[in-house]
Formats: structure tokens, sequence, C-alpha cells
């Protein structure tokens, strides 16, 4: 009552009970801090003057209390995370209330805990709120606090991006490392520290090899949604994507969530839950794999490197995600042809924050739905195909014959699926006159599936002469398998099946390599995620073929006269830029620039 009639705030009683709080808070239970805010609530109603300021600050005290419980009493590793959380409440707390040593004592102890949990990416990110906190002045002294000894803001700022170097390196997130270490080397030259510079510049160029000649893993990504009143308030009827462990399977990863939820209820179906769901006393948990969604501009930087490099940062700086749920309207046409009523809902989830963060979850802000149409779906599994394809083309030009199988197995399942009826499947679905003559605005995708046919004839031709160069003895059988079918595959081509004369077929070429035409001019960067790793976000064809990540039509694509296959025509075709999403969908909104870190 006092502070509050001197000052008319309750800052000095709220930052000693906080104080207070979590220091006792492991040693009592739920009873103790709920007598005592009602205590305080009932000795603030008998004051008028502070009825309204006292209530509001009694509340906001016991939420905060809250947040030092959740974050001191649960314990476990299937927890880490909302502690994380709970911690980034109590520190955004500290920060607006100006209590920046708290804010920073607090940052270390985030730092500590990812480093014994092995989270060298996350010490590192979260190092860089400290660092935020400092500027590169040398006159600035600051006092000994939470490990650090007494210096200049610029000498403890260079302290903290040595550090945070160090653990994105050792996390692999080498491209931010870079950019700490390329910035910190720029201050060191300017105040002639040219030995410092240099050391670093050193580093430096050991990262760029990093990122160009080793290897990673891309993280895989989840859908979770959380429903009915028995969940806790904080994942009580949200939806949020988790980021997963590079080649997480879905079952591991339901099993990791469920883990905190042993009572909970695994619903069986992606399609939203109903109100006898949503509204039940129950614990009711949604799971299914999703794919990134990467921003052009990104995709368009990375065009021209090593396509590890490049499908790694397809993954990474995102918020947005994509899951295809496919669907039929006519069993008759599904019945003739599964091609022709292979349809598509696609949903696009925006989240909270650009991946990665310092927790392993984004709530999700924002959701949209599109359909995507059976000749979209075509032209998008049959460019995610040859992206697929052109990938391995530029892992194995080198002479490369390091862990060969994912190579072999691609090639030779795509192969056998052309041969075997899909890539005919979807001639016979949609390049003949009838579909235009009814269809006569999808004139543009089948021009386009055209131009798809012949690039990968073109493109399978160069992948099987590499892979004979590359493949060991013990599987010369298989390539010569390879060869032979791809000279079938390449026949067919010349001389479809209206065409060939009925008494016989081409003879089975020998296993010589058969000669590569010219390479073609394919773009295999558009803005879609890799569809090597299998996912239940994945759209599964008849055909072997998997269905293409995120793409979309571009609407600048001229109308040809048609792609008449069937009947031996081959006019000119003319390509249709493939973007992010399908021409059905809405446009995507500008992705926000990541900023770093993200915090949950």
């Amino acid at each position: 009552e006092r502070e509050f009639t001197t000052t008319k705030s309750f800052k000095q009683i709220e930052s000693q009970t906080i104080e207070a709080f979590s220091g006792a808070v492991a040693s009592t239970d739920s009873r103790f801090s709920d007598a005592f805010f009602e205590a305080i609530e009932k000795k603030v109603r008998t004051i008028p003057s502070m009825l309204e300021a006292g209530t509001k600050f009694v509340h906001d005290l016991h939420e905060l209390c809250r947040i030092v419980a959740l974050r001191s009493m649960q314990h476990g590793d299937e927890h880490e995370d909302d502690r994380t959380i709970a911690t980034l409440r109590l520190m955004e707390y500290f920060k607006e209330s100006n209590r920046m040593d708290s804010y920073i004592r607090y940052v270390q102890v985030l730092h500590e805990s990812f480093l014994k949990g092995k989270c060298p990416a996350k010490a590192g990110m979260i190092l860089k709120l400290h660092s935020d906190l400092l500027s590169w002045s040398e006159t600035d002294n600051l006092q000994e606090l939470a490990g650090f000894p007494a210096e200049s803001s610029f000498d403890r700022k260079k302290r903290l991006y040595l550090m945070m170097i160090d653990h994105l390196e050792e996390g692999q997130m080498w491209e931010r490392a870079i950019e700490l270490a390329e910035e910190l080397a720029a201050k060191l030259a300017a105040r002639m520290d040219y030995l410092g510079a240099a050391d670093l510049l050193e580093h430096l160029a050991r990262i760029y090899r990093k990122v160009m000649q080793d290897d990673r893993l891309p993280p895989e990504y989840f859908r979770v949604g959380y429903y009915g009143r028995g969940f806790p308030s904080n994942v009580r009827a949200k939806e949020f994507i988790f980021h997963g462990q590079p080649l997480e399977r879905l079952q591991d990863f339901i099993e990791r969530v469920q883990s905190k939820f042993p009572y909970s209820e695994l619903l069986k179906t992606t399609e939203p839950p109903g109100p006898d769901i949503t509204n039940s006393d129950g614990q009711y948990i949604q799971i299914f794999s999703v794919k990134p969604v990467q921003d052009p501009a990104v995709l368009k930087k990375y065009a021209k490197v090593p396509a590890k490099v490049r499908t790694f940062n397809e993954y990474v700086n995102i918020n947005k995600f994509v899951y295809r749920r496919p669907f039929g309207k006519d069993k008759a046409k599904s019945k003739k042809n599964e091609f022709l009523d292979l349809w598509t809902m696609e949903y696009l989830y925006e989240t909270k924050h650009t991946f990665p963060v310092v927790t392993d979850r984004s709530e999700i802000v924002k959701t949209s739905e599109s359909v995507t149409t059976p000749i979209q779906n075509a032209v998008l599994t049959l460019q995610a195909k040859n992206e697929e394809l052109i990938r391995f083309q530029e892992e194995y030009s080198d002479g490369k014959s390091e862990n060969l199988g994912s190579f072999t197995r691609v090639l030779s399942g795509t192969i056998d699926a052309a041969v075997g009826g899909g890539m005919e499947k979807y001639k016979q679905a949609f390049c003949i006159p009838e579909y235009l003559a009814e269809n006569p605005s999808d004139a543009p995708y089948v021009a386009q599936l055209g131009t798809m046919f012949d690039n990968q004839l073109k493109i399978l031709t160069t992948c099987i002469e590499i892979h004979a160069r590359v493949c060991p003895p013990q599987i010369k059988n298989l390539q010569m398998h390879l060869e032979e079918t791809l000279a079938k595959l390449i026949d067919l081509d010349k001389n479809p099946p209206s065409q060939a004369p009925a008494q016989s077929q081409a003879p089975a070429q020998s296993h010589t390599p058969v000669q590569a035409p010219p390479s073609p001019t394919v773009s295999p960067h558009s803005p879609s995620s890799p569809s090597s790793s299998s996912s239940s976000s994945s759209l599964s064809s008849p055909s072997g073929f998997s269905a293409a990540s995120p793409s979309h039509f571009g609407a600048e694509a001229r109308q040809p006269s048609g792609f008449l296959r069937a009947q031996g025509t081959r006019p000119k075709r003319e390509g249709l830029t493939i973007g992010s999403r399908v021409a059905s969908s809405a446009s995507l909104p500008e992705q926000p620039s990541p900023e770093h870190p993200n915090l949950e």
C-alpha cells in the first residue's frame, strides 16, 4: 500500500515476490501459492484507491509465479521444451521490467541447459539474446555478471560472438555462423586487430569448406493439434509445427509426443476434428508430417550451389508448411485411370516464428486451403521426380561412389515404374485429344507434361550413364537391366502403342550404355521441397512416382496448340514456369526475413 501510494506502481514488491517465490517454489505445492495470492487479493479489495490496479497486479503476478512453477517443477527430457518456453516467458517479463541482470542470468541458464542436452545450435541462438543488448563500444564498461568478467562492451560482445560461432558450427548451422564471423572479422579489422581478424578468417575458411563439402541431413517437420478440455491451457485447442530430428519416422515422433500425455488418444484421420472431439473432456492428439514451403527468393539464391547445400537450405529459415490430402470425386474415372481422379486438398500452415527456433515448436497462426486438380498433380509429381533425379545426377557426376544405395533405388524405381505403366498412364489420361476437348483450359499443363516426359528421358539417360561409372561390380546385372529398360522406354516414346506394329516390339538393346541426348535445360530449383524421403504428407501415386512437394504454376504460360502424342503429333512445346503453389491456390504472402533468434 505504501509503495502504491508513493509511486502508483507495484514494481518493487513485484520483483521481491518473484524472487522469493522462485526460491521457494521447489519446496511448495500449488495450494501454498493459491492461498498466498488469495490473501493478497483480499487485502487489495479493502483499499478502493488501488482496487483496479491492484487486482491486475495480483493476476499478472500469479501468472508469472505459475510460469516459475512450471519451469521448476516439470522434470524429464520430454518436458524440456515446456521448461524452455516457461523460461523465455519469465525472461520477457524481466526485460519488460528492465531487470536486465536477471534477464542475462536466465540466458546463461538456458545456454548451459542446451549444452548439457547436446543442442549446440540452440545454445548459439540463445546467446544472441545477450549479444543483442550490447554495443560495439570500447568505452562502455560492464560489470562482472553471470560468469563474465568485468570488461568493455566490445570485448564482451566479441566473446559472445566467438562462442556463438563455435556453437553454431558444431550444430551444423554453418550459414548463420558465417554471418556472425564475417561481421566480427570486419569489426576486428576496423580496430586494426589484424591478428585477431586473420585467425577468425582462417576459421571462416574452414566453415566455408564445410558448407560446400560436408553432408547435412535436413530435419523433419510435423503438425500437431491438441483437442479436448483435458489438456493444459498452454496447448489446449492449439496447433503447432514441430521441428523433428533428421530422418525421424512419424511413428517415433508420435510416441515421443504421447509420452507427455500417456492417456491421450491419437486421431486416425487428418481431417479437422468435429465438436464432439474439440468440446470433449478428454485428450485427443492429431499428428501428421508436413513439408516446408521455402521463399522463392531463397531458392533463387541457392540455385547454382551443389544439390546438398540447396536441399538443406530448403528446410531452414521457413515459417510455411504444406500438407496434401488426396481424395477422389468420380469412381468411374478412377476405375478407367486412377490419375484422372487424383485430386488433393492442400493445407498451408503459417507459424508464429521462423524455424529454426530455440524451442522445438511454433504455434500455427494461419491456415489456408486450396484444391489441386488431377492434371496439376501430374505436373507436380513429374516435376518432383525430375528434380530428385537431377540432385542425384549432380551429386554423383564427379565419380563419387559412396552411399550409392539411394541413387540406385530411386533410379531403378523410376525407370521400372515408367516402363510398367506410370508414364504411359499419364499420357493416356491427359495427353489425348478427348481430354483437351473436354478441358481446353488445361492445354498449358498438357504441354508442360510433354516437356517433362522428354526431359525425364534425357535425365534418366544421363543418370544411368553416371551410375554405370560409379556402381560396384556386384550390381552390374542391375546396371544392365537399367540400360535395357531405358532402351525400351525410349523406343516406346518414339513408337507409342497406337503406332507400334502389332506383331512385334523393338528388340531389347544390349547393355552398352545408351548415348545421352543433349542435357535438358530444366531448372531443378523450383520452390518445392525434396520428395526423396517419404512421409504421410507426400502424395503417393499408383505408378511408383512420389508426388511433388509445394509447387505452383505460373500464370504467364502461353496457350500452346496442344500435345497429342497418341496420334504421333509432336508440336513445339513451351515451358510453364513452376513456383511455390498451384494456380488454384491463393498467392502466398511474402515471407518475412527471419529474425535471429526466434523464440516461442
